[in-house]
């Protein structure tokens, strides 16, 4: 009985060691890193948005990206990309994940759910192949500025059809339409498959008119899509 005893005590003592452990493991998630990232689930969808700010972010404040937090001083993170889903890692091996809210031009901004407390300004300017890191680094007790730069890939040309319009007046006629921009890698669709369809790949395609009626044809690339409008009277 004794030594039955004596085992169930060291259970337990182990069993609050980890339960100690897990506590500050949750605090440490709980620090909210300020470029604007949510604390996410990576097993979300993700969306693509046209800019790719992945990069090593070295710190522009005296040679530490986050001005002030307790600990060890934080002086870059390697920041990843996959869709509008980020993660990245600090120097100290901290995760930090988020969510690309919008782009606009060469700037990515942040807008994060609640409970995440961040300013609405946190921001990624991306020029050429250059990314400015801006935003608010928040703990229980503090707030402080995070600036960092990095090396970024050459920002996704905007995508373009040409022509962006045809009219096609009998069926068995033709009409070729040429892509830009985007990744390189182009997938091409149409509205109505009854009344035309594409043929070919790459950058450039063929239409044929099947039937009278309108009709659409649309190229992805990039995360992005254009289309062209087909009149078939």
């Amino acid at each position: 009985m004794f030594f039955k005893l004596k085992g169930w005590v060291a259970a337990m003592k182990l069993f609050k060691q980890l339960g100690a452990v897990a506590a500050a493991l949750a605090g440490a998630s709980a620090l909210i890193f300020a470029t604007g990232c949510e604390i996410d689930s990576s097993e979300s969808a993700s969306r693509n948005v046209g800019l790719d700010v992945t990069g090593y972010y070295s710190g522009s404040l005296s040679g530490r990206l986050v001005q002030q937090n307790t600990g060890a001083p934080i002086i870059g993170i390697d920041l990843r990309q996959n869709g509008d889903r980020l993660e990245g890692y600090d120097n100290n091996g901290i995760i930090f994940k988020g969510t690309i809210g919008s782009v606009t031009g060469q700037r990515a901004s942040f807008t994060p759910e609640p409970p995440a407390v961040v300013r609405p300004s946190s921001n990624i300017n991306i020029s050429g192949t250059s990314g400015t890191m801006s935003g608010t680094w928040f703990e229980e007790a503090l707030s402080s500025r995070v600036a960092g730069t990095a090396s970024v890939s050459e920002p996704i040309a905007g995508l373009s059809i040409s022509p962006a319009s045809a009219t096609l007046n009998s069926n068995g006629d033709t009409q070729t339409f040429n892509a830009s921009g985007g990744d390189g890698t182009y997938t091409w669709s149409v509205s109505n498959s009854s009344a035309g369809s594409v043929s070919g790949s790459g950058a450039s395609v063929t239409y044929t008119r099947n039937a009278a009626g309108s009709n659409t044809v649309r190229v992805s690339s990039g995360g992005d899509t254009a289309s062209a409008s087909i009149s078939q009277p």
